[in-house]
């Protein structure tokens, strides 16, 4: 203990004579800290907590694969998810969903919003309710 407390006075009297490198190491390693705080807090968010879903863990996303363009996610086709949806052995549930950007107008300036179109299970397979309004029940609610 008595080490350590000689050498805290030395690294004081050695920083008492050049604070101006005292300042430098001490803003660096304000600088780090804080970066480091900040980038584990982003993979901690994203990475290492789980889905805020029913059974996370248990669920894909399946997308087309035209090689002969070479493009990859392609949306899939409603006859393809007409079919997985009808017995496919490996899926418990399927949903549609895809990407929409509608904008919104009104009394105020137009708002490009970020959106899903999706089929009507897609609440149930997630095991979540919305926000506002109802999850859709009936197949009069698809069209």
């Amino acid at each position: 203990m008595s080490e350590l407390l000689r050498d805290v006075r030395h690294g004081l009297r050695v920083a008492g004579r050049r604070p101006g490198v005292a300042v430098v190491v001490a803003v660096t390693l304000a600088v780090g800290v804080g970066a480091n705080a900040a980038i584990f807090s982003a993979v901690s968010a994203v990475l290492l907590r789980p889905l805020p879903y029913r059974d996370p863990g248990r669920l894909v996303a399946v997308f087309a694969h035209e090689t002969r363009v070479g493009e990859r996610r392609n949306p899939t086709s409603p006859a393809d998810f007409l079919e997985w949806r009808k017995g496919s052995p490996a899926l418990e549930a399927v949903t549609a969903a895809q990407p929409w950007s509608p904008v919104l107008t009104g009394r105020a300036r137009s708002e490009e919003l970020r959106a899903l179109k999706a089929s009507p299970s897609l609440f149930d397979l997630l095991g979540v309710e919305p926000s506002l309004g109802r999850v859709f029940h009936s197949p009069d609610d698809e069209s």
